[in-house]
């Protein structure tokens, strides 16, 4: 048997991250990704790594002692005949490997942690039983808002929950009503002095689910002292998965609840996660926290009928799409800078750009786009640059398909982008993609893609798929162009029309602007809230 320098197994799904520690890593020998292990199976990945010995393994992973399947990835690790094994984390955290370590460490932490997570679900469900439903609807007119964040993501600093919270809180203040944001973790754009971090403990990140749950022990009584010491009058809470804290510390304290709903996060973890092992409490949970709420705010009328069969009252439910900024996406602010922005991006004054934003998520079409782009026919290609602005799971197959299409030369991925950056990057765009594609299971497309209405307010012309809440929005030949979610053929064709037509493309941008104007900004989207909490017997607006 060989002995081989060195072996470097990536297993982190933060590219991005794994690639900056380019510099702390041997020059391997053999180098293997997940996706690699994967697709060679069980068996055949077991023979792979055993077929060499090696001086040195190194194997990347997204978190030290906080990722799932721990105890799988520490065998995995001794599988491999190696002198030296280490556990290497983007932060530069480096853990060395044994049999005695696993044995000594590993293992009984595992089995105190899992210890752990049995006394914290029943602390969890005795708290959750206790919590009752929201009494009579009754006017609200507030002064001063919490807002509840608890997705538990360490820090946001792009993507459309961002834009959400910052678009609300946008609303509320330019109404005259300021708003404390309390958040695990940073949240780029927001004023510190309005900020509380109540960050998740560390410990509790091993086990899948365990930090949705643990989460709340550590937020209700914080919740509740913030909620008391800035003396706010109602509390806004971003549904989150496992979350019931949020309802419990307004009962608390006895304010009204409103609970943004953009989609059924049980079902999420359920169908697009890794599932849920414990779904009966999670779903308990989310039917009580919903439950509880004065206001629930579903970001489209499909989310209403998730409401409803959950239990949800009618005149509890306000269906209002997402908003946009339309001031800071204003066409006219970039107008000067628009050349040298596309020149940074080696773009021509001839050639028509077409962009693409997004988490790269199953439902966001980007490899649909990318399929679009191989199918446009060479001699009109030729004029066609695309710019897909976003970071995700589906990245890596959109890029492969570009290069298996011969299109890779004529496209540029800029990862994840600060958001104060996307309007500038949107202005130098001539044609903006929407291409979502319905929900795998058939289920409706619940959506209210906060990239549509900052599409419009860019002032830049959109072709879209005809699907869901993006339908009811746009208009075909009117402020848009759509086409059937999923056709590439009719995809390719509408940029190929569009990328023709100056016209048609200015004709459909302008309208799309006056659209996001008039009927689509935050702070119209608050005033809906307000009116109806002031008017609970109001009915549907």
């Amino acid at each position: 048997m060989t002995t081989v320098k060195s072996l470097v197994l990536d297993l982190a799904v933060d590219r991005e991250a794994a690639s900056s520690l380019s510099h702390r890593l041997p020059e391997a020998s053999v180098r293997l990704r997940l996706e690699d292990l994967r697709e060679l199976g069980a068996y055949r990945a077991f023979r792979k790594l055993r077929e060499h010995r090696f001086d040195r393994l190194v194997v990347i992973v997204n978190d030290l002692r906080a990722q799932r399947r721990w105890l799988s990835i520490l065998a995995l690790a001794l599988t491999v005949r190696a002198k030296i094994r280490e556990l290497l984390s983007p932060a530069g955290q480096v853990r060395r490997v044994t049999w005695l370590s696993v044995v000594t460490r590993e293992i009984p932490f595992v089995l105190h942690r899992t210890v752990t997570s049995l006394m914290i679900r029943r602390r969890v469900r005795r708290q959750v039983l206790r919590l009752a439903p929201a009494s009579s609807p009754r006017p609200v007119r507030p002064r001063r808002v919490a807002l509840l964040r608890a997705d538990l993501s360490p820090s946001l600093r792009a993507g459309g929950s961002l834009a959400h919270m910052q678009g609300v809180c946008g609303g509320f203040e330019r109404l005259g009503i300021p708003v404390t944001l309390v958040t695990p973790g940073e949240v780029r754009g927001f004023d510190e002095a309005r900020v509380r971090q109540v960050p998740l403990d560390d410990r509790y990140r091993l086990l899948p689910e365990l930090p949705y749950l643990a989460y709340n022990l550590d937020l209700l009584p914080r919740a509740v002292q913030i909620l008391r010491s800035v003396e706010a009058d109602l509390v806004y809470h971003r549904h989150a998965l496992g979350c019931y804290s949020a309802a419990a510390a307004a009962r608390a304290c006895g304010l009204p609840l409103v609970v943004e709903y953009n989609g059924p996060e049980v079902w999420i973890a359920k169908h697009w996660g890794h599932g849920l092992r414990h779904a009966e409490l999670f779903e308990e949970i989310e039917r009580r926290a919903l439950s509880a709420a004065d206001l629930v705010v579903a970001v489209s009328e499909p989310l209403r009928q998730h409401l409803e069969e959950a239990g949800v009252a009618d005149e509890r439910i306000l269906v209002n799409p997402n908003g946009v900024d339309p001031e800071r996406f204003d066409p006219g602010r970039f107008e000067s800078r628009r050349e040298t922005i596309r020149d940074g991006l080696q773009v021509t004054p001839e050639e028509i750009l077409v962009g693409f934003v997004g988490t790269f998520g199953p439902w966001h079409g980007a490899e649909v786009l990318a399929q679009a782009a191989c199918r446009v026919p060479e001699a009109r290609s030729r004029r066609l640059r695309y710019l897909f602005i976003g970071e995700g799971e589906s990245r890596a197959r959109t890029e492969t398909i570009l290069k298996e299409g011969g299109r890779a030369a004529r496209a540029r991925f800029t990862g994840l982008v600060p958001q104060e950056e996307t309007p500038g990057l949107l202005s130098a765009l001539d044609i903006c993609v929407s291409p979502h594609v319905p929900n795998p299971d058939g289920s409706p497309f619940f959506g209210s893609p906060t990239k549509l209405f900052e599409y419009m307010a860019s002032g830049r012309a959109i072709l879209a798929s005809k699907l869901g809440q993006i339908a009811d929005v746009l208009s075909h030949d009117q402020n848009a162009w759509l086409v059937p979610p999923g056709d590439v053929d009719s995809l390719a064709e509408g940029l190929v029309r569009l990328a023709g037509d100056p016209g048609l493309r200015e004709r459909l941008a302008a309208e799309g602007r006056k659209d996001a104007v008039e009927r689509h900004s935050w702070t119209a989207h608050v005033e809906r809230i307000l009116e109806r909490l002031a008017n609970p017997a109001g009915g549907r607006p």
